[in-house]
């Protein structure tokens, strides 16, 4: 209890009845009673089904225990008790829930963006002859999943014509990205003809 000019700071944490007695100089006394009501503590509960996300995806955040919801994140802010985000960056974002009694909780997370991953197909060559082969090689180590239906980081084949190859990539963090090739094959020169003289 805290009392300074007339005035009077009050913590407490149960149904507590307070009295105050005023004095005057020629000796009158008054009092005063009042009951203070301490609510129970109702805490904000804030879920998500993500902690990072890849640049493209976007993260839920659900939040519970209140009947009034006042979210704040980068670019806007939301009275719904789910929002749906996404973002190029790293945020963060916060929510204030108040319940039934007028009390109030907070709740606070940080979003972590993944940035897309810089995925090429390199080739032995991009120019072969007709029966040559070339090889294949991801330029990142990951899931891989080629148009030859192979699923290895690398790999050799023959193309017998002009061909273009498609590699879709995730990484170990579930970020996706892709790229394509053009293979050109060149047809082998005519055999020469070669004339015997019989004279």
């Amino acid at each position: 209890l805290n009392v300074f000019n007339n005035q009077i700071q009050l913590t407490a944490d149960t149904i507590t009845s307070f009295s105050a007695v005023a004095f005057v100089n020629i000796g009158c006394i008054d009092t005063a009673h009042f009951n203070l009501t301490v609510y129970p503590k109702t805490e904000l509960k804030l879920t998500q089904d993500k902690q990072q996300i890849c640049i493209s995806d976007s993260v839920s955040l659900v939040a519970t225990g209140m009947v009034l919801y006042n979210w704040t994140f980068p670019g806007g802010n939301s009275k719904t008790d789910s929002i749906v985000l996404h973002s190029n960056q790293d945020f963060n974002i916060s929510v204030e829930g108040t319940d039934l009694n007028g009390c109030k909780d907070s709740a606070y997370s940080s979003i972590i963006v993944i940035p897309k991953p810089d995925i090429h197909i390199l080739a032995s060559s991009k120019e072969i002859c007709l029966g040559d082969s070339i090889q294949l090689t991801s330029s990142l180590n990951g899931h891989f999943e080629w148009s030859t239906a192979d699923t290895t980081i690398s790999f050799f084949l023959k193309p017998i014509i002009n061909q273009e190859y498609f590699l879709n990539y995730t990484d170990i963090n579930g970020c996706t990205a892709s790229d394509t090739i053009g293979i050109i094959v060149h047809d082998l020169p005519a055999k020469p003809i070669l004339f015997q003289d019989l004279n």
